[in-house]
């Protein structure tokens, strides 16, 4: 065999593995920290309300608001879009201790403008999930490497994965009742 050709292939497994680290370790760990980043924001942002007397800490629904941004913070490093099909494909009925359920539970009796806002920092809840289910996918990742990245394709990816958001809470409230456990 040519020693060239012996170069070339030892060159490409060196590159391989180079890229292999730098996107399943270092940008898969940035992705998380960022996730983990803008969730306690988020969560500030919410605690700041509270502060403000927009809502009691303790009512059932800052309570679990912020014990499922608690949740997805703790376990932010398995959200993918795996898992977002694997609930899809399992698609289980709701129960009484769902995200969903507990929550719509807490809103009743609020004022109009108080579960405004706190449907505000849920949306922006399952947004920033979306955007972290994507972001950590290698597939989504290559498709955004193999595209030109103009403010066009930005702006389409943000209505896409507003788009998504709405069709995937069926998982995402899976996915928040999960959080909600290991939130507490």
């Amino acid at each position: 065999m040519n020693t060239a050709i012996v170069g070339q292939i030892i060159l490409f497994f060196i590159t391989f593995l180079a890229f292999w680290y730098l996107f399943f370790w270092m940008y898969r760990q940035h992705t998380i920290d960022q996730f983990r980043e803008r969730m306690f924001e988020l969560r500030d942002t919410l605690f700041d309300d509270a502060a403000d007397g927009l809502i009691s800490f303790d009512h059932p629904a800052y309570t679990t608001l912020r014990r499922t941004m608690n949740g997805f913070i703790r376990f932010g490093h398995r959200i993918s879009l795996f898992e977002i099909f694997i609930i899809m494909a399992t698609n289980k009925p709701q129960t009484k201790s769902s995200f969903a359920v507990k929550y719509s539970d807490a809103l009743r009796g609020l004022e109009p403008r108080v579960v405004e806002r706190l449907n505000i920092h849920k949306e922006r809840m399952i947004e920033l999930v979306v955007i972290q289910s994507f972001a950590a996918s290698p597939v989504f990742v290559l498709f955004l490497l193999s595209c030109a990245a103009p403010k066009i394709f930005w702006t389409a990816r943000d209505k896409a994965l507003a788009y998504l958001a709405v069709k995937l809470s069926v998982p995402i409230e899976a996915l928040e009742s999960t959080a909600l456990l290991y939130g507490q």
